[in-house]
C-alpha cells in the first residue's frame, strides 16, 4: 500500500487531511474526544491495511476496543487528544 519517492511523501498529508476533514464535521466538544479517536483509528487502520475493512463487521467492534484501549491509558490519551486537536484545526 505504502510507496516510495514524492509519492510516499504526499501520501501522509492525504490522510492527515482525510482524518482532519471528518473531525472538522464532528461538533466542537466531539473533535478532542471518542468520536474523533474513532476517526482517526478508523482511517489509520484502513489506509494501512486496505479499504476492505470497512466491509468486515468485525472491524467496527475491532477498531472500538483499539479506541478503549488507546484512551483508557492516560498517557496515550492525552498525546491523542493533542494529535486530535491539531489535525482538527483547534
Amino acid at each position: 500500500m505504502h510507496t516510495s519517492g514524492s509519492a510516499a511523501k504526499a501520501e501522509p498529508e492525504k490522510i492527515k487531511r482525510k482524518i482532519g476533514d471528518r473531525i472538522k464535521a464532528l461538533s466542537v466538544e466531539d473533535r478532542c474526544g471518542p468520536k474523533a479517536a474513532q476517526i482517526f483509528v478508523e482511517v489509520v487502520m484502513t489506509w494501512e491495511f486496505g479499504e476492505n475493512l470497512l466491509h468486515d463487521p468485525a472491524f467496527t467492534e475491532l477498531s472500538r476496543d483499539v479506541v478503549k484501549s488507546m484512551t483508557d491509558n492516560p498517557k496515550i490519551w492525552s498525546k491523542l487528544k493533542m494529535l486530535l486537536a491539531e489535525l482538527g484545526g483547534d
